[in-house]
């Protein structure tokens, strides 16, 4: 719940009021008890916050100031030196042998990046401000699904303000005119609580690219009235800067060689830079991995690319060594202790801020707790700035067990990671890439059973009337497979040794275009979960699915058929009725209920129901439909006859790939929305309490505002609805679901899928890593009737 630390610390006053009312022995206030159950589930240990990777406030503001989470002082505890600590052992890819004698085109501002930080590379101005609009257009409210929290930490706006790159018209019109390519790199991934940020750009011109920056710190210092210009030299490059206080502006900007221009938030990453630029640092372009990347994902115009990231082994050493995770946890302990202080100042108590030396000399500014050590909410200090060399051993023992288990997990190699994303014509494609994979990942036991095995593009009988296809190669060999065929023979012996031995490399299942989709869309439209359910029951025979498996051994399938239908009807006598018929002088098999079974689906209300199946030497196709029968026959009589008019697929993946497209897809969403429209609700309810409380107890009108002022981080309904006080009642609403004394919801939807046309997504396994490839197509918008005259 939003505003956890103020209602933390409400009710840490409160129970210490209890306690001085009332004598100890009868102070039984569940927070008091010294045995109280506290469920694992809440539980926070050194542990835990080592193994926190986003940083989040959500973890801080809950987490209990006990002595184990308080950080320590006292410089006598951190007796060990950081560098005695073992960080990852894990070996490193053999990459010289992946890439051979490739040379690809590198990305140039790479030279000027430490190896040990991730990166983004955009190809131009445009193309970044394309991503950055999209991320803003898609983001929400689908991404929401998975937060915890309906709020935004504003992350794109605080750094823009406090790097002074402002996204303004000026700025767009500007940008593509001085500058021709873009990349992004940082110390952490904690974008959200505060991280040493950097931008570099190569410059078309770098006077103009100077002078525009020049201006922005200058309108920047007129804004903030606090804010003083510095500067300096490091390794004889000057630089130049904007400094507010509690880091609301935060701007070094340097050139750094004939066409490349740096602008960070942090002087350590501006020195790294320097150095690393001006060859005394190892840069990203030297790392052969990169160019393995570089080689699979070609810059433009080779390849069409919006952005290209890379995530380097050695970055994610670094921030799984003892300095980033240990560092980490003391930055989420800190916040929690500022979160703490925070909520003592609003409340007007006294801030008694000794209570957390490890804080520093704790400031007030602007109405904000500053930490001259560790920052303040709105920004907290980067791992690199804390400047960590001595631990204690506690810190160390949760170190050591995060470090063990996370290693554990890897047999040989380590994981570096990168992607590409483009857009094009309505269409959105990503393309991630990771060498190897971890050794408990859920693929494992999918890679054993694709084995070595590819999809071809006839794999699953591809055909454009399928609104959902999915296909996977198989490994007949495997141990799964073999295992499953001999335990098949053992239930049914009419099945012969090896039962599946006649299944070739791959099988799909897809489901056709039907007016069944519309029907049932209809139903749930009018009556729900319930109607839509009642539909099912009634109609399920007529689902237009179907499976297709690759046949190897026809010989084998026929006696695989045999044997399946003597051990059916020996298991099941009377159960079946089992006819031949014919299409186009094909033969294929009706597998109907018995007349009794049949009696009883009848008097259920259900619609006659069958299974048909079709054999051929190439494929087995099993269905409820007679209709997908008779489209596979026709299929199959197109590959006999070797028409080139027969449909074949572009997979996504070469193991395994799955498609969907509309009219599938809008039904999808409004079962999606019925299924999260509740949990949306109960996220936009969750921020009321906050509001209330500020609007009530602390006299905010303006309840949003504050919360974004003090708190940082913007309450924001789900739904896209907007908050605003309700008279009547009292409290805090959205406009789009209301409040718990008088809830709604969104007649229409809120459009969780509603935008996209059609959803591409592959699985490829290689040199045991993985390769995935997606993308999404919107939906073609409707042509605008011309005016009239």
């Amino acid at each position: 719940v939003p505003g956890t630390a103020w209602f933390r610390h409400q009710a840490n006053q409160a129970s210490e009021r209890l306690k001085a009312l009332q004598p100890a022995e009868k102070h039984q206030h569940g927070n008091n008890r010294p045995n109280r159950f506290n469920r694992p589930t809440r539980k926070v240990g050194l542990e835990r916050t080592i193994d926190l990777f986003s940083g989040g406030r959500a973890i801080s503001e809950n987490l209990q100031l006990d002595r184990e989470l308080r950080l320590s002082a006292d410089e006598q505890n951190r007796t060990i030196a950081l560098s005695d600590v073992k960080g990852i052992t894990i070996e490193e890819m053999p990459w010289k042998e992946l890439i051979g004698d490739a040379k690809p085109e590198l990305d140039p501002l790479a030279k000027a990046i430490p190896h040990d930080q991730h990166a983004l590379f955009f190809p131009s101005f445009q193309a970044m401000t394309e991503v950055m609009d999209e991320a803003t257009a898609q983001g929400t409210p689908l991404l929401r699904l998975g937060e915890g929290r309906a709020e935004s930490a504003r992350s794109r706006e605080k750094y823009r303000e406090q790097l002074c790159l402002p996204d303004t018209e000026l700025s767009r019109i500007l940008g593509p005119k001085l500058i021709a390519s873009v990349a992004m790199t940082g110390s952490d991934p904690f974008l959200r609580t505060g991280t040493s940020l950097t931008v570099l750009f190569e410059a078309k011109q770098t006077e103009g690219l100077v002078a525009a920056l020049a201006l922005r710190r200058l309108e920047s210092s007129q804004k903030n009235k606090d804010a003083k210009t510095v500067s300096g030299t490091i390794d004889g490059i000057k630089y130049l800067g904007l400094v507010a206080p509690a880091d609301a502006v935060k701007s070094y900007s340097a050139t750094l060689s004939k066409n490349v221009v740096v602008v960070t938030n942090s002087l350590k990453q501006l020195r790294r830079i320097i150095e690393v630029s001006s060859g005394k640092g190892t840069s990203l372009s030297s790392l052969e991995e990169y160019h393995y990347f570089r080689q699979r994902y070609l810059r433009p115009p080779a390849q069409h690319e919006h952005v290209f990231a890379l995530i380097s082994d050695a970055t994610i050493r670094r921030w799984c060594g003892p300095e980033w995770r240990i560092g980490a946890s003391r930055r989420t302990r800190a916040a929690s202790a500022l979160a703490e202080l925070q909520a003592r100042n609003e409340s007007g108590a006294p801030l008694n801020s000794k209570e957390f030396p490890e804080l520093g000399k704790v400031q007030l500014i602007n109405g904000r707790v500053h930490s001259p050590r560790f920052g303040n909410l709105a920004f907290l200090r980067s791992v690199e700035e804390l400047g960590i060399k001595k631990i204690t051993p506690e810190e160390k023992r949760a170190y050591v067990f995060f470090r063990d288990r996370y290693q554990s997990h890897w047999s040989q190699y380590f994981d570096p990671i990168a992607a590409r994303l483009s857009m094009k014509d309505g269409k959105i494609s990503g393309d991630l890439t990771i060498l190897p994979l971890i050794g408990g990942s859920d693929y494992r036991r999918m890679i054993s059973t694709v084995g070595e095995v590819k999809l071809k593009k006839s794999s699953g009988d591809p055909h454009p009337e399928a609104l959902l296809h999915w296909v996977t190669a198989l490994d007949m060999d495997s141990p799964e497979l073999k295992q499953a065929s001999n335990f098949a023979a053992l239930m049914a012996p009419s099945l012969g040794t090896g039962a599946f031995s006649w299944i070739g490399e791959s099988y799909s299942i897809y489901l056709d275009r039907s007016p069944f989709f519309n029907e049932l869309g209809k139903a749930f439209a009018e009556g729900g979960e319930d109607q839509a359910e009642e539909f099912m029951e009634k109609n399920w025979g007529r689902i237009p699915v179907a499976l297709n498996v690759e046949v190897r051994n026809p010989f084998k399938l026929t006696a695989f058929l045999a044997g399946f239908r003597a051990w059916l009807e020996q298991t099941a006598p009377g159960m079946t009725v089992w006819s031949n018929h014919s299409y186009k002088k094909q033969g294929y098999v009706k597998i109907a209920p018995g007349k009794q079974l049949e009696d009883d689906l009848v008097e259920d209300g259900a619609a006659p129901i069958a299974l048909y199946y079709v054999p051929s030497s190439k494929l087995l196709t099993v269905s409820l439909s007679e209709d997908a029968i008779k489209r596979a026959i026709d299929r199959n009589l197109l590959r006999r006859a070797d028409e080139p008019a027969l449909p074949v697929a572009h997979w996504s993946g070469k193991s395994s790939a799955f498609l969907a497209k509309n009219p599938l897809i809008d039904l999808a969403d409004g079962i999606l929305q019925r299924e999260s429209l509740s949990r949306f609700q109960e996220q936009s309810w969750s921020n009321l309490h906050a509001l209330n409380e500020w609007r009530v107890q602390l006299g905010k009108k303006d309840a949003l505002a504050y919360h974004l002022e003090v708190w940082q981080t913007e309450l924001q309904c789900p739904g896209g609805g907007k908050y605003s006080w309700n008279e009547k009642f009292q409290t805090y609403e959205s406009s789009v679901f209301g409040h718990p004394g008088k809830p709604s919801m969104p007649k229409k939807g809120i459009g969780l899928l509603g935008p996209f046309g059609a959803v591409d997504f592959g699985i490829t396994f290689e040199n045991d890593g993985l390769r995935v490839q997606a993308s999404v197509s919107s939906k073609p918008t409707a042509a605008k009737a011309p005016d009239k005259d």
